[in-house]
């Protein structure tokens, strides 16, 4: 995995987690079961402190663009930014 650029689809986490949320919803997913299924396979990247905060920011803005941003997945996105994790990535 890696980045090449500041901007947040410069990083294959945030590509990956854009793509896998819809790929789940055009297979008949609710946002809901997309993002359990998310968390779920991909524990290992929310853990990861370089990585954790690009798939919340990925998701809440996938989500968002969608227009299904759910509460709990803007709260983790607003957490990390205002913790300022990963901002030199």
């Amino acid at each position: 995995m890696g980045a090449w650029g500041p901007k947040l689809y410069e990083d294959d986490v945030a590509i990956d987690i854009k793509d896998e949320f819809r790929n789940l919803l055009e297979r008949g997913k609710t946002t809901e079961e997309a993002t359990e299924i998310l968390i779920r396979d991909n524990q290992d990247t929310i853990d990861d402190m370089d990585e954790g905060p690009i798939f919340w920011f990925a998701l809440s803005d996938t989500q968002w663009n969608l227009g299904n941003l759910l509460p709990f997945v803007k709260e983790k996105a607003i957490e990390h930014f205002r913790n300022g994790s990963d901002l030199r990535r």
